[in-house]
């Protein structure tokens, strides 16, 4: 289990890829199942990944969990929000 705290626009010393990750989620309006993410070709191989992000995006308060069938998906799908 790994986690890490993003704060937009400020915290820059938490998630190593915090730029990205703040844009990607402005971009998004703070909705994860809106994000456009990185696609590009994953392996069809089924190891599944859960992500979840809890917090506060502009006053609404965002609890979101997907499940992946693996880590490349993942990051296709979500971009740099998940990368750490």
């Amino acid at each position: 289990m790994r986690g890490v705290l993003l704060r937009c626009p400020d915290g820059r010393d938490h998630h190593p890829q915090h730029d990205a990750a703040c844009s990607a989620l402005t971009w998004a309006r703070g909705d994860l199942d809106a994000l456009r993410g990185e696609p590009h070709a994953c392996t069809k191989q089924y190891d599944p990944v859960t992500v979840t992000a809890e917090g506060v995006w502009r006053g609404r308060r965002i609890d979101w969990e997907r499940t992946f069938a693996n880590a490349c998906t993942m990051d296709a799908a979500t971009g740099p929000l998940f990368r750490f």
